[in-house]
């Protein structure tokens, strides 16, 4: 079943008559368009790309055609005009009502997404449908998205092979004096030729003391022998889906006994948590058992041990000790403890791993070794 249908089947049932998406993940899950987002806006978009979609019906309205569209239909607008002005926003905001009121939106339940449709939109369209409900779904629809369809699987393999090919482009050029921002820029290189393709990553890359600061944007920093270089890398596939990876090592040198130790203790905690990623267990549980064994050798890292992976890098399930969620098979969680501290550094290990009735499948296969 794709998620258009997926989705359809929920509305129904929250009777819920057209549907209308604009958080980007939402729209990229159900549409399968993913815009651009390393340049920012579009300077030629009146607002961002919308799904509307009714039981028989679907659309994403965007400035301009996209081969990814998984919906019935393609609805552009003028965003640019050299000859005389134009006004994009007020284009972008027609042609989305003008969906609606060919869904039936005139005395309908409108389900929208409440955290993220600008108001502008939103006053025009309850004035233009007075006698419409307006209903938050954004919620209901992310519960859709936790747990993965096959094709979603796919997705995220693929994405997932990214990182590896990132994750063995940064042991391979971290040699004493290149610099972090030249790791970065090698491995955001081979991950677009391998994807043939423009691929938007987010990185921590950091090096030395700047480990301790648990990650941060690369900078010049020359690298030296013996320091720690952290890569934690997320790329987003030309698919839509995100992928999610961490390895710490030493550049050009052995690691202290120290070092070695924590990455032993990380890489167990790391597989105690593998182990207990199966249907029925508490997100709250996995978090407390991977903080647990490293608490018990006397670390502790400030911050979640894993996400949920999907059209966005970091949703539902949240590994962290407040989250009583329920793990559903063919979620996909990257989980992610650390260890920093004076006279050892920051050293961060991830993996990302699909739940089973058998614990993690890994997703993600690069080494977590620290030499």
């Amino acid at each position: 079943m794709s998620n258009l249908e997926r989705l359809r089947e929920v509305l129904r049932e929250q009777e819920v008559n057209v549907a209308l998406l604009s958080h980007f993940g939402r729209v990229a899950w159900v549409s399968g368009y993913a815009a651009f987002i390393e340049k920012g806006a579009d300077p030629f978009a009146g607002g961002p790309p919308m799904a509307v979609l009714s039981a028989d019906d679907s659309a994403l309205v965007a400035a301009s055609g996209v081969p990814a569209n998984r919906l019935q239909r393609m609805l552009t607008y003028a965003g640019y005009e050299y000859q005389q002005p134009i006004d994009p926003s007020a284009n972008w905001r027609q042609a989305i009502l003008e969906a609606l009121e060919q869904m039936g939106a005139s005395a309908a339940a409108i389900g929208f997404d409440a955290d993220s449709t600008p108001a502008y939109l939103l006053d025009s369209a309850r004035a233009q449908f007075p006698r419409a409900q307006f209903r938050d779904i954004g919620p209901a629809v992310d519960s859709l998205r936790v747990s993965k369809t096959v094709a979603e699987l796919a997705y995220l393999r693929a994405a997932c092979a990214l990182c590896d090919v990132g994750q063995q482009t940064a042991r391979t050029v971290a040699k004493p004096g290149a610099t972090e921002i030249g790791v970065y820029s090698a491995v955001h290189a081979a991950l677009e030729e391998a994807a043939k393709a423009r691929v938007p990553l987010g990185a921590d890359v950091v090096s030395g003391e700047r480990t301790l600061d648990m990650g941060g944007d690369a900078t010049g920093r020359a690298l030296r022998v013996g320091d720690l270089l952290m890569a934690d890398i997320h790329p987003r596939h030309p698919n839509g889906y995100w992928g999610d990876s961490c390895a710490t090592f030493v550049v050009g040198g052995p690691p202290s006994p120290e070092q070695h130790q924590a990455q032993q203790v990380l890489w167990e905690a790391l597989q105690r948590g593998r182990d207990l990623l199966k249907p029925g267990i508490k997100a709250s549980q996995v978090d407390a058992i991977v903080r647990g064994s490293l608490n018990a050798h006397g670390y502790d890292y400030p911050h979640h041990s894993g996400h949920g992976l999907g059209t966005t890098h970091f949703e539902r399930p949240f590994i962290m000790p407040w989250n009583n969620e329920l793990l559903a098979e063919d979620m996909v969680v990257a989980l992610e403890p650390g260890i920093y501290q004076a006279g050892i550094g920051g050293i961060r290990l991830e993996w990302a791993f699909r739940v089973t009735p058998t614990g993690g499948e890994p997703l993600t296969r690069f080494s977590l070794s620290i030499e």
